[in-house]
């Protein structure tokens, strides 16, 4: 059992509700964000009521026992409704493979249509196996049109103020992941390569950013607008800028 859990909650159709993501949180007092809107006071209702349920769970004994912090609630955050997706492939054509430990992103991959390659040891976490997944990556290059593989640890080692570790993450990526996948594809007719952050997470203060997160891609037909090294600074130089994020795709597919 993760963190990542799902909650269906029925006859919900009338709730607008303003949650707070915890990670956007964290040593804050929680009083302050309670659930608000149409809706809040069953949901804290929910929360309560499994706060008394898991205060005398088995799980929470025995962390008291061994004195680390028992469990004592439950957060309720990121609402949304059931949605139906149109394919990736419809959408944009190119037949697509995703590789990833974060469960939000399979349920997203399933909707469009997109084929879910199970990696063993891919986590969701910064004990994640990298080696693993840039080896199924390069295999399903011979099979999809796109392959996306996404790696969660870098954001994990911001959350936790780590600096080391979410350089070390970065490294792994380049090493493991976005270099053999370059080897791999530079020797394809055609090809093209985009690395991107879905979010900035800043080690100090361990949350979520709104600065605009930077992406790169080159390959067959892409002009280039930065030479190496790549920075925030040389990205901001650059100049181009993809005002919406559901405009990048087909700004790569160079639709």
């Amino acid at each position: 059992m993760t963190y990542r859990n799902l909650m269906l909650l029925s006859d919900a159709a009338g709730m607008k509700l303003r949650c707070a993501p915890p990670h956007d949180i964290i040593d804050q007092a929680v009083a302050k964000h309670r659930a608000a809107g149409e809706g809040a006071d069953r949901i804290m209702k929910l929360m309560e009521r499994a706060a008394a349920l898991i205060a005398d769970h088995p799980v929470s004994r025995r962390r008291r026992e061994r004195g680390t912090g028992p469990v004592t609630d439950i957060w309720l955050w990121g609402q949304g409704r059931p949605l139906a997706f149109e394919s990736f492939a419809e959408r944009y054509g190119p037949t697509a493979a995703v590789i990833t430990g974060v469960d939000i992103l399979r349920g997203l991959a399933v909707l469009m249509g997109m084929k879910l390659i199970h990696v063993p040891g891919a986590t969701g976490y910064i004990d994640t196996d990298y080696d693993a997944k840039g080896a199924a990556a390069i295999r399903a290059v011979d099979e999809f049109d796109m392959v996306i593989v996404h790696v969660e640890a870098a954001d994990e080692a911001a959350h936790m103020g780590n600096a080391q570790e979410k350089v070390k993450a970065l490294q792994r990526m380049d090493e493991a992941i976005v270099g053999p996948l370059l080897e791999k594809v530079r020797r394809l007719p055609e090809w093209r390569m985009l690395v991107a952050a879905d979010h900035p997470t800043l080690t100090s203060t361990r949350g979520h950013s709104a600065i605009p997160p930077l992406f790169a891609f080159a390959g067959t037909g892409v002009p280039a607008v930065e030479k190496a090294p790549f920075d925030d600074v040389a990205a901001e130089r650059g100049g181009f800028w993809v005002r919406q994020g559901h405009e990048l795709m087909r700004t790569f597919l160079g639709r």
